[in-house]
């Protein structure tokens, strides 16, 4: 993903703007939009304020925000950083994505960085659900930016999916 740049989609990826040109719409949420989405999707324990419980986990998402591309404008540094993390708890709710992760005996967590949109879950899933349910803006797709780069790969891995 960090290759592509601001402004450059690769053969590929324009092809899947064409593709999916017509579904393409300014439908950006903020990261605090994110987090009532996922509370209501979701049974939670929000451990936000909790650095115990996945504080490894924390730093290193941290760190993977510090060096995304979604902190390059913000340029925040780690102590700057607002995490808001769950653990998805276990239940009808969530099984599909706890069926999908079956081998892994430890729980689905989400963490949003609430200055950047920066999401990260250990359920891949997941992550791509959030991702698309954030959106993109009309700067992303006139721009091609790489949120839009990212938002067009799921959208087709979706679709690819949906032929199988």
């Amino acid at each position: 993903m960090n290759n592509i740049k601001r402004g450059k989609l690769n053969d590929h990826l324009l092809k899947l703007k064409k593709r999916y040109f017509d579904v393409l719409r300014d439908n950006k949420k903020s990261p605090n939009e994110l987090c009532n989405y996922i509370k209501s999707k979701f049974d939670v324990k929000d451990i936000s304020k909790d650095d115990n419980f996945l504080l490894g986990e924390k730093q290193r998402i941290k760190s993977n925000c510090l060096f995304s591309y979604k902190n390059k404008e913000k340029s925040l540094k780690k102590e700057d950083m607002i995490l808001n993390s769950y653990i998805i708890l276990r239940n009808f709710k969530s099984e599909k994505y706890y069926s999908y992760m079956e081998k892994i005996d430890w729980p689905i967590y989400v963490v949003v960085e609430m200055n950047t949109g920066y999401v990260e879950s250990n359920c891949e899933i997941l992550n791509d659900e959030l991702y698309l349910y954030l959106g993109i803006s009309q700067f992303d797709i006139s721009n091609n930016t790489p949120d839009l780069a990212l938002y067009l790969m799921i959208l087709d891995e979706i679709n690819d999916f949906k032929n199988i």
